[in-house]
């Protein structure tokens, strides 16, 4: 009997109604705020025109994001801050603006220091790119309004 009531009341309760419906939005939320990214199947070659190096220490944007990061926590905001570096440290590669079937695009090249003198004598190559999850999370290359980046780079034939 007190289970009867229980649920006559809950079905005809509004509020209840509308906690059970967030509830439930809430639980699916974040499934559709999941990027769902297919791996390329095949590697692109492209042209490069213009190589820049990152390095996270001096990158305006990269600073940027350290320092809102830090400044939106009020207590262990050094431990914040190692967080912060150690994502910003992720972004150490190149940048590169890149021609693909005649339309220029930016590609992001992680970790590889010293990475742009070689377009000098070799300016096409070949590689797999990759889309990245710009979800609003600090993944690479997102900080730096890049959406693609390189991987499993292969030399293309001269």
């Amino acid at each position: 009997m007190k289970t009867a009531i229980a649920s006559r009341s809950a079905a005809t309760n509004p509020f209840a109604y509308v906690l059970s419906a967030l509830l439930c939005a809430g639980f699916a939320a974040p499934a559709s705020a999941d990027c769902m990214i297919l791996p390329p199947q095949e590697p692109a070659t492209f042209t490069v025109k213009e190589c820049r190096m990152i390095d996270p220490q001096t990158e305006p944007v990269l600073r940027n994001f350290v320092e809102r990061w830090v400044r939106s926590f009020t207590a262990h905001q050094d431990e914040y801050r190692r967080e912060a570096e150690a994502i910003a440290e992720t972004y150490r590669g190149a940048v590169l603006t890149v021609e693909i079937d005649g339309r220029e695009r930016q590609l992001f090249d992680r970790g590889r220091k010293d990475l742009c003198p070689r377009f000098d004598s070799l300016p096409t190559m070949t590689a797999f790119i990759h889309r990245a999850c710009c979800d609003g999370d600090p993944n690479v290359p997102c900080l730096l309004d890049i959406e693609e980046y390189i991987d499993s780079e292969k030399e293309a034939d001269r």
